[in-house]
């Protein structure tokens, strides 16, 4: 009888512990997620629409709407390329919520 208490106890110690070891992890892995929005105008202030605002490498990202605003959820110090044909593209790395770009056109 005492041999089972002790196995079923050390058993749920082993599951308290694994537990206890995996949620920072689970926890941490969330706080690095972060929105980032803003605006996206030309050089003379006219906003940009369907500008594509992605994940170099990735299937990730989105389009600009006709006010030239975005919004995407990624984790933070990732780089974001925003890119929109006749416009030098433009790369950042994620480190606050909201960057308004402005694109230069491509030199012909």
């Amino acid at each position: 009888m005492e041999i089972g208490f002790f196995r079923k106890t050390g058993i749920l110690a082993l599951a308290v512990s694994v537990a206890a070891f995996c949620l920072p992890a689970a926890v941490l892995a969330q706080s690095s997620r972060i929105t980032v929005s803003g605006k996206i105008t030309d050089t003379d202030g006219e906003p940009l629409a369907g500008v594509s605002v992605m994940i170099p490498g990735t299937m990730t990202g989105v389009g600009s709407g006709l006010e030239g605003e975005y919004s995407i959820t990624v984790d933070m110090g990732v780089t974001l390329r925003f890119s929109c044909i006749g416009f030098e593209s433009k790369d950042i790395k994620v480190e606050k919520s909201r960057y308004d770009i402005v694109l230069e056109e491509e030199a012909m």
